[in-house]
């Protein structure tokens, strides 16, 4: 019986050692410090410039000291400290979309009250971090897309019922990490957008010839036009179109990009894509002409040699080649961005597969040069004279690359129906523009 006594204690006091542990971790969890956000934001901004700094230093010294095993040690040992404060400096910036989500949850109570109807709010993905000055930036144009939904998406509970729906509405919003991107989802379950209605409109207001063919999606796009709408009622909940190109405006402002799907009766999806943090991407540099470009790595898909690749010429004058068994569209990444003309054409060595949604595209560049970890710099000046340029960095040489915005030339060369090989992102614009 003593025996069984020593056993049970023993099991007690472990238990209790273990909910002792438990607790101290609790509170480990629980312990914060207020800094103020200028502070803060200086402090990752001092950071950035050293590590720039840093990189260019090892930069040289793997130049000039390549046979000293010492010094090459020590520059590996400088670049892993370095990216570990970098990656520290970055989660410092990084907010749970949970607080974004709470304080959609009052205004969906709010505007469905208001207009009487009954909705229910459906969130996921609360865990997932983002950039706080994305946050904030993104935070007054999410809650205007919720606002549209249960104003001019969402049907009455009598409609609903008649239409053979649950009385009661859903509006879905999600978040989920796709590489170094945010993707968040606003849908719902109500009447959908009326495609005609919107062509309709655009026609009328001359945003597109009567005689354009436009498939679904880029009718969708027209929403997007500046005081776009197809309702004539005003209010502050109002417009699904009033003020959407707003919406767009500041989500392209944190290099972002957003998507609509519809389906009569079904419902709307917007998707929009933003970046985890403005600071820092991983790169691959390319060279197109004489020029070299960064190209965010989390968006290539494969390098593959042009040599050996099966080109034809697709709808409307497109070249294709052939890759995992299908066809994917071909353009020239130097032309599109304007730094080289047609003539590059056949130089071009390399193809960048880069897949967007459930399609591929593949971007001729000259030659591979390497990879690479920067600091992305807006330069609104470049980024206004091209869609086709996020930012520049600074790379270890000291040199300064532009960044190339792969998401709107992917969309470009799927969009623009008679683009053919040597045309340019400069020249010519989205076909519902």
């Amino acid at each position: 019986s003593k025996s069984l006594l020593d056993e049970k204690s023993q099991v007690i006091l472990s238990k209790l050692a273990a909910d002792q542990d438990s607790s101290l971790e609790t509170k480990k969890l629980k312990t914060f410090v207020k800094v103020d956000t200028n502070k803060l934001d200086r402090l990752i901004e001092t950071i950035s410039e050293m590590i720039v700094a840093t990189e260019i230093t090892l930069g040289h010294c793997r130049e000039n000291l390549g046979s000293d095993h010492d010094a090459m040690r020590d520059c590996d040992q400088l670049s892993s400290a370095s990216i570990e404060l970098r990656d520290m400096a970055t989660s410092l910036r990084l907010l749970p979309v949970s607080g974004l989500f709470n304080k959609i949850s009052r205004v969906v109570w709010e505007a469905a009250n208001r207009k009487g109807k009954e909705v229910r709010l459906e969130t996921f993905g609360h865990e997932t971090e983002l950039d706080r000055a994305v946050f904030e930036q993104f935070l007054d144009p999410l809650m205007h897309m919720i606002r549209n939904s249960i104003t001019h998406g969402i049907e009455s509970s009598e409609e609903r019922v008649a239409a053979g729906k649950p009385p009661v509405g859903s509006v879905r919003l999600g978040a989920e990490q796709v590489g170094e991107s945010l993707q968040i989802t606003v849908s719902d379950d109500g009447r959908g957008l009326d495609s005609e209605l919107i062509r309709e409109k655009a026609i009328a207001r001359g945003l597109i010839n009567e005689n354009a063919e436009l498939d679904s999606s880029e009718i969708f796009q027209l929403i997007f036009h500046s005081g776009f709408s197809t309702t004539e009622e005003v209010d502050s909940l109002s417009g699904r179109g009033v003020g959407m190109n707003v919406v767009k405006s500041n989500i392209e402002k944190v290099r972002g990009r957003v998507g609509v799907k519809s389906e009569a009766g079904q419902g709307t999806t917007f998707t929009l894509e933003i970046p985890l943090t403005l600071g820092i991407i991983e790169g691959v540099v390319v060279r197109v002409g004489v020029e070299e470009l960064i190209v965010p790595l989390s968006l290539v898909v494969e390098l593959i040699q042009a040599k050996g690749c099966q080109f034809s010429e697709g709808d409307g004058a497109k070249r294709t080649l052939s890759y995992r068994n299908q066809e994917v569209l071909v353009s020239s990444l130097g032309v599109l961005v304007g730094l080289t003309d047609s003539s590059f054409k056949d130089r071009n060595q390399i193809f960048i597969i880069s897949k967007r949604g459930d399609e591929y595209i593949a971007l001729g560049v000259d030659e591979i040069v390497g990879t690479c970890s920067a600091i992305i710099r807006p330069l609104d000046h470049v980024t206004s004279a091209s869609r086709g340029i996020a930012g520049a960095a600074i790379l270890s040489d000291g040199e300064v690359r532009l960044v190339v915005d792969l998401v709107t030339l992917s969309d470009f060369v799927r969009n623009s129906k008679e683009l053919r090989f040597g045309d340019s992102l400069l020249e010519d614009s989205l076909p519902y523009s």
